[in-house]
């Protein structure tokens, strides 16, 4: 029953990325959400954390709505963890992250007790704008 949209807006020259995450419908209260590198057939590292209420992400990580919500922020090099770095995405690598979205090979999830591995995922696709 759950339900979610994750809207990315890129500044390269800047080099950072500006998100939204809005999410609801959960079976249980969200725990944990992350931006992953894999293609969708896969469970992929985790690259950037979005949001968490275990305490277990980098220190400005900020809490999930439990019941679901909106969340938005930045994410800059220093947020690109090192949990990608066995396949090829070191930490602080933001043009490889980019590179990473463009093709298709980044996956947003949002994690619950009940569905650890997650409950909502879509992998991130780019859409081009004028």
């Amino acid at each position: 029953t759950g339900h979610g949209k994750f809207r990315l807006t890129i500044d390269r020259k800047a080099q950072e990325m500006r998100y939204e995450l809005t999410y609801g419908g959960l079976e249980s209260p969200a725990t944990q959400s992350h931006i992953h590198f894999e293609k969708k057939t896969n469970n992929g590292a985790i690259v950037v954390f979005l949001c968490s209420n275990l305490g277990n992400g980098p220190p400005e990580t900020q809490a999930c709505p439990p019941n679901g919500g909106t969340i938005s922020g930045t994410i800059r090099p220093a947020n690109i963890g090192a949990g990608a770095a066995g396949q090829g995405i070191a930490a602080g690598e933001f043009d490889e992250f980019l590179q990473a979205i463009k093709v298709g090979a980044t996956y947003v999830n949002v994690h619950t007790p009940k569905n650890k591995g997650g409950e909502i995922r879509g992998q991130i696709k780019v859409t081009e704008t004028s």
